[in-house]
């Protein structure tokens, strides 16, 4: 992941928010950070590293964690990415490639 995007886990609900802040250790539960997100709402979300996303992520059925995924590039604004790391995106993806690469057979 290219090294000007900021990554962040937005809880929602409060076992979520303390497994958060337990696993990045940046101090208590209350302690997320607001940030203004491209939809107008400010929410409290955890600042982490994409690997910490990636674990959080791949982790919320094990420790039944109810989160959503927010990036940033740059100086921009702080959008819900929680969609590329659904299943149905990936299948998607996949799906649109084997057709491009089809459709340059014939």
């Amino acid at each position: 992941m290219s090294s000007n995007v900021t990554w962040f886990a937005f809880p929602k609900d409060a076992h979520t928010n303390k497994v958060i802040s337990n696993f990045i250790g940046l101090g208590t539960e209350e302690d997320a950070s607001q940030f203004l997100c491209e939809d107008g709402e400010e929410r409290g979300m955890w600042r982490a590293s994409w690997q910490n996303i990636k674990r959080l992520w791949d982790s919320r059925k094990d420790l039944v964690l109810k989160l959503e995924i927010f990036n940033q590039r740059g100086n921009g604004k702080v959008r819900n990415v929680t969609l590329i790391f659904t299943d149905n995106f990936k299948k998607r993806k996949e799906l649109i490639k084997k057709l491009k690469s089809q459709k340059r057979l014939f």
